[in-house]
């Protein structure tokens, strides 16, 4: 264990790497916040109630809560694993955007399909649903 204090005004990391070129490739800075220009690697990975972004400027991150994840894309909530009731749930397109919902076979063909703007369900190979199930 390493235990690092920074003094209030400290302005600089507290930890840096460098590459062989001299290149920044890591670092902690004085709030504890990890940057890696290459793959972090690790055998457990806690971000407790917080988010893991997959590309911030477009606000796309897992998001998990005391009895809730959420994955979000660009704000919007694509699938949502929810353990706040005994009866566990995992909702697709729990923002009522219009997100579609496809589970695709061996001929890579809609198994079932669901259009969100019409509110129908296509099977066994239609692409586009054209009745309400």
């Amino acid at each position: 264990m390493v235990h690092v204090e920074a003094e209030p005004n400290y302005n600089y990391n507290l930890f840096q790497g460098n590459d062989v070129s001299g290149n920044n490739v890591f670092e902690v800075d004085r709030d504890g916040n990890i940057s890696s220009s290459g793959t972090i690697i690790a055998n457990e990975f806690n971000v407790g109630s917080g988010k893991i972004y997959g590309n911030e400027a477009y606000n796309n991150y897992l998001d998990f809560n005391n009895s809730s994840s959420l994955f979000k894309i660009q704000s919007k909530t694509y699938i949502k694993f929810d353990g706040s009731n005994a009866q566990r749930e995992v909702t697709v397109n729990e923002g009522t955007n219009d997100i579609d919902f496809v589970v695709k076979g061996a001929s890579n063909n809609p198994l079932f399909k669901t259009d969100s703007a019409t509110n129908k369900i296509g099977m066994h190979g239609v692409g586009t649903p054209v009745a309400d199930l």
